[in-house]
Order: structure tokens, then sequence, then C-alpha cells
């Protein structure tokens, strides 16, 4: 996939360039276009506010 979404010029940051590769793997793994089913696919340290 990292050949495939690389661009002519080299990504300004390598991180845009690997979140990109995590969220097409998760759309991939899930089959819909939603954030939040995309979360236990996508590797964080985000944690969620409670309320």
């Amino acid at each position: 996939m990292n050949t495939c979404l690389g661009q002519v010029c080299p990504w300004s940051h390598q991180g845009h360039l690997t979140t990109c590769l995590w969220m097409v793997a998760a759309l991939i793994q899930t089959g819909v276009v939603n954030l939040t089913r995309w979360i236990p696919y996508l590797p964080c340290r985000g944690q969620y506010a409670l309320a």
C-alpha cells in the first residue's frame, strides 16, 4: 500500500503517510466509512473523555 499511495515527491512528514495507511487498512477491514468503527484497527495512544 505504501507504494500505491506514495506520491511523486516525498511526503512532508512520514507520520502523515503512516496515518493514511492505517486508515486505509481499517477501511478495508471494516468495509465501512465510519471513524468510530475504525478505532479497534488504529494503533493510538488517545483516550476518550469521561462524561
